[in-house]
């Protein structure tokens, strides 16, 4: 049996990734405003008209040409004519001269004629269609002008924006009703083990319940993806080999929870090699927990080993998974991490795999002085550690020392923190 088990770091794995196999985002979809939520622009969306369409009025008052009141005051006080009233929703019909004003309220549109509002109660009202002025206006005061907001043709989200709330309101407004996104890159994941079942009542001696399919289909759901479980495969190559086949056709990318390690039944590896050329590329992390993290491209889709213990299956997530799937979704920002800087309250000494980077789940706090993050220790199979983290740090490799009150970079993984721990 063949074994390919040499450690690199995450950079250098992420340069062989690189040249091992061409990204390309995902194809582009065209849906419905109700559904464009938290998805990635596949093009620009640029502003088909102004907004405001017409200049219109902040104030409800009287709109007059701002230069009749030069010498408005006290001592000599201006005398227009209403002729018109308009409302939000009205259109002007008719242009107003000079000596003549127009009452208008909040959000009308102007006529022509115009170019500065007063006030209702900076004017005095002579009789139903006379106003007194009695001060200067400035021009275009309480005045919106036409396209201040938005102007036709400007490009308000670029491609590969992630859109938000208000971009969907923004997106209204000017009755865009359709958006063209890009796809969400599916992933299908397959987790093996000939002890591992489904079945959350099973009791029999040896069988262990598959729990981290939950947690894999939220990481993904988290990074942006859509999950696709396949099951359960056996510590078998053909049985294997079979489910990546299966996952290859229906996904954008493919991951594998399990058999990564040495053991005699550890046969991910060879099965995946069996599937397609080149096969696996990466096997074997300097980042601990996640070491025996591998990474494979098979018919020109990548597919990751990910270890079957818990911890170590989400630092090799971290590292490789989640920037798959960002740079697949065709986000802009897709390099860019999530990360705070914390204080630590407990020295961590690190005493084996030295060489390697070191990876402490912690748990990130906001105080008054700043971020602080109380680390949590435990085997690679601990549950309650990630339960009750919501971060990690990552020990440089050599460093066997984090003293207490040291300043560290805490990670943030999609799906493993709500705003609520940090805020």
């Amino acid at each position: 049996m063949r074994r390919r088990f040499s450690y690199v770091t995450a950079e250098e794995a992420k340069e062989k990734i690189a040249n091992a196999l061409s990204f390309h985002v995902v194809a582009s979809e065209t849906i419905p405003i109700d559904d464009a939520f938290n998805r990635v622009l596949a093009e620009n969306i640029v502003s088909p008209f102004n907004i405001p369409p017409h200049d219109i009025s902040h104030f409800d008052g009287y709109a007059l040409k701002a230069v009749e009141t030069t010498d408005a005051s006290v001592q000599n006080p201006v005398y227009f004519t209403v002729v018109d009233r308009l409302y939000p929703g009205q259109t002007p019909t008719r242009e107003i001269r000079s000596g003549e004003v127009c009452y208008v309220t909040t959000g009308s549109f102007l006529p022509t004629g115009v170019d500065s509002i007063i006030a209702v109660e900076a004017t005095k009202t002579v009789n139903n269609d006379q106003i007194e002025v009695r001060s200067k206006v400035s021009l275009h005061e309480h005045l919106i002008p036409k396209g201040s907001d938005v102007e036709k043709d400007q490009i308000l989200f670029k491609k590969g924006h992630k859109l938000r709330a208000q971009d969907l309101t923004m997106c209204a407004a000017l009755r865009i009703g359709n958006i063209t996104v890009f796809k969400k890159p599916v992933a299908a994941f397959i987790c093996v083990g000939d002890e591992l079942t489904d079945d959350l009542d099973a009791v029999a001696e040896g069988t262990v319940v598959n729990s981290l399919r939950y947690a894999v289909s939220a990481l993904i759901r988290g990074s942006g993806g859509e999950p696709i479980y396949l099951g359960i495969a056996s510590d078998d190559v053909a049985a294997i080999k079979e489910k990546i086949d299966e996952g290859v056709s229906q996904a954008d990318l493919v991951l594998l929870t399990g058999g990564s390690s040495k053991g005699t039944k550890d046969v991910t590896s060879e099965a995946i090699d069996a599937v397609g050329k080149p096969g696996v590329i990466v096997h074997g992390l300097k980042r601990k927990p996640g070491r025996v993290s591998g990474f494979a491209v098979v018919h020109g889709k990548p597919v990751v080993l990910l270890p079957g213990l818990c911890h170590s299956l989400v630092v090799g997530f971290y590292t490789f998974v989640l920037p798959l799937i960002q740079v697949l979704s065709g986000l802009s920002d897709a390099e860019k991490r999530w990360v705070l800087r914390a204080k630590i309250t407990q020295q961590l000494s690190f005493r084996r795999f030295i060489p390697f980077e070191q990876v402490t789940f912690v748990h990130v706090t906001k105080t008054q002085r700043g971020y602080r993050a109380d680390p949590f220790v435990g085997d690679s199979s601990s549950f309650s550690v990630l339960a009750r983290a919501n971060a990690f740090i990552i020990n440089p490799p050599q460093k066997t020392t984090v003293k207490t009150g040291e300043e560290v970079e805490a990670h943030l993984l999609p799906g493993f923190f709500t705003l609520n721990d940090l805020f």
